[in-house]
């Protein structure tokens, strides 16, 4: 794996120019904001904690079985929200100047924030990127209650650290359905809306069964089983690996029902009409849903660019193609 070479991100010495975060040390973090917020839970305001600033001064070591990625120490921030009446742990990590055009990206199913967007961070140091890792989906999380809640934290993150504003709101999967979701409750302004592989279809009765299904897939895959690749083939597109390799391995069943019952039973907001910022909707060629999603959203909001790349399923531009991924990103952020 190629280190993060830029002068964006901070380096010391060549002993500890990276460090890893382990699960225990996510753990420990989320220990510390827990005491925090008892000792703090009747002290007034709404307060956030960077829970992790002793580890990226000490520069600690460990491996996150995530996906064992880099974690560039002082481009790293992980904030854990602290309330007076409750604590909640979803989690953003932040990248760059705070000063420049922010982009936030949410991940999809069964991945992690990381596993998506690790390959393209580096050719983003023009922008303030933020990740949100949606509960359930990291180490530091517990289980996901409700996307439609998890959609409550981004627009209050958004509120009290970007004061309301995002230049770019982008999602890959199910993060592009909630992507959708915040545009259209119309509560943060957005200029530009980037979505990968939407999932706006209702499948009504077949929510269950999709759900079983989605399930039992991944304990197969945790279980070093394979899915029968007519299956694959035809739910992630010909020859797809990209989704098994940026799957979260920690993910539960409980969040695959509750994520997939907001995804699976979707409404698009009628007020979406009136969002006027710019939307762009990417899709693999071998992507069934996807393409209907885009033909939906496109009643709702005409001006949508739809763009198909040929011979790529779900996941699978973003995965493989992480250099021409951002490229073109760019190239949207800068129209």
């Amino acid at each position: 794996m190629s280190r993060l070479d830029t002068n964006w991100i901070q380096r010391r010495d060549n002993t500890h120019s990276h460090f890893h975060l382990s699960r225990d040390l996510w753990r420990q973090s989320i220990d510390a904001a827990g005491k925090n917020y008892h000792n703090h839970r009747f002290a007034g305001n709404r307060k956030i904690y960077n829970v992790l600033e002793a580890a990226n001064e000490s520069r600690q070591r460990g491996n996150d079985e995530a996906g064992r990625h880099y974690y560039p120490g002082k481009s790293l921030r992980i904030q854990n929200r602290v309330c007076k009446t409750e604590m909640v742990v979803m989690n953003f990590l932040t990248f760059g100047d705070g000063k420049k055009k922010s982009i936030l990206f949410i991940h999809g199913m069964a991945s992690s924030a990381m596993l998506c967007y690790e390959p393209i961070l580096k050719y983003l140091k023009d922008y303030y990127v933020i990740l949100a890792e949606v509960d359930g989906h990291s180490p530091a999380a517990g289980e996901l209650e409700s996307l439609a809640k998890c959609c409550d934290e981004i627009e209050k993150y958004v509120k009290e650290n970007l004061d309301g504003r995002l230049y770019c709101l982008s999602g890959f999967s199910m993060g592009a359905t909630m992507a959708v979701e915040l545009i259209g409750r119309r509560n943060i302004e957005v200029n530009k809306l980037h979505l990968d592989a939407a999932f706006l279809i209702k499948m009504g009765v077949l929510t269950k069964p999709y759900a079983f299904i989605f399930c039992k897939s991944i304990g197969r895959l945790n279980r070093g089983k394979r899915i029968p690749k007519f299956l694959m083939d035809s739910v992630m597109g010909k020859d797809n690996k990209s989704v098994v390799e940026m799957l979260y391995k920690d993910i539960t069943s409980k969040t695959i029902k509750s994520a997939c019952e907001f995804v699976y039973k979707y409404d698009i907001p009628d007020k979406i009409r009136d969002f006027e910022g710019s939307v762009l909707f990417w899709r693999g060629a071998n992507e069934k849903y996807p393409e209907k999603s885009a033909a939906l959203l496109r009643q709702y909001i005409p001006t949508l660019r739809d763009i198909v790349f040929e011979n790529m399923g779900h996941g699978q531009y973003l995965h493989e193609n992480s250099a021409e991924y951002a490229k073109g990103l760019i190239e949207y952020l800068a129209g």
